[in-house]
Parts: structure tokens; C-alpha cells; sequence
């Protein structure tokens, strides 16, 4: 069990690294200034070492990750988070209405209510979009 929390922050740790410096931010300075912590509790996080969970809130919203994701990912309650909830248009617009449903379940499970609404509000905008381009009504729902 406690190889697998540990093995969990590494993987949280890498995603935060590689997330910095996605987001812009070279150096864990960057991202110490953003968050108002010590470059050592940066790097700390980014090795995968415990920090106290309200760091990694502070982290989360300077990365613009859903708040809440990381300790969610930690306690196994989710998968490891990404960058918010939008869909992306291929898989949207291939995935059946129940896959479609399942997904957007899965998204309020693991970042709340308010992103599982706004994926399939997203997703169905997409398909709307698309059939209303091609003409084809079946594709909208």
C-alpha cells in the first residue's frame, strides 16, 4: 500500500515539473513566485516527497488544475488530473451518447459537479457545431 502512495506522488510530482514548465515557468523559482512558496517545498513536490495538502492546493491553482485534483489523485479517488475537464473534439465526436454520459460521470466523480456539466455542455456544443457544418441532425445529440 504505501508503495503505491509512494509511487502516486512520483507520478504527481513529474506531472507538476512537467506542467511548470508547460505553463511558461524554466525554473522552480517561477513557480515558487506564483504560489508564494519556497523554491524547496517546489522541489519537494516536484521529487514526489509529502507536502501538506494545502500546498498542493496552492500549486494546483497556480498550474490552473482543478483544485482538489491532486489530494483526489493521492487518496485514489481519481486518476492522475490534468489540466481541467474540456473534451477534445475527435474523441467527442466519435463517442456514442452513453459513452458521452459515462465520461461526463466520471469527470463530476473526480473534479465535482460543476466540471461535469461543463464537459458535456462542451461536448455537445462540439457535436451541435459540427452537425450544423455538415448538416447532419444525428451528430448534434
Amino acid at each position: 500500500m504505501e508503495t503505491q502512495k509512494t509511487q502516486a506522488r512520483t507520478q504527481l510530482g513529474a506531472l507538476i515539473k512537467r506542467s511548470r514548465r508547460q505553463a511558461g515557468m524554466r525554473k522552480q523559482d517561477h513557480l515558487a513566485a506564483a504560489t508564494g512558496l519556497s523554491v524547496s517545498v517546489i522541489s519537494l513536490a516536484e521529487r514526489g516527497a509529502k507536502v501538506e495538502p494545502n500546498t498542493l492546493t496552492q500549486i494546483e491553482a497556480a498550474l490552473d488544475f482543478p483544485t482538489g485534483s491532486f489530494e483526489a489523485y493521492l487518496a485514489g479517488r481519481g486518476p492522475l488530473p490534468d489540466r481541467g475537464a474540456s473534451p477534445d473534439m475527435p474523441s467527442v465526436l466519435t463517442m456514442s451518447r452513453l459513452e458521452l454520459a459515462t465520461t461526463a460521470v466520471i469527470v463530476e466523480e473526480v473534479w465535482g459537479p460543476e466540471e461535469g456539466d461543463r464537459f458535456l455542455q462542451d461536448a455537445l456544443a462540439m457535436r451541435r457545431a459540427k452537425a450544423n457544418r455538415t448538416g447532419d441532425r444525428k451528430q448534434a445529440g
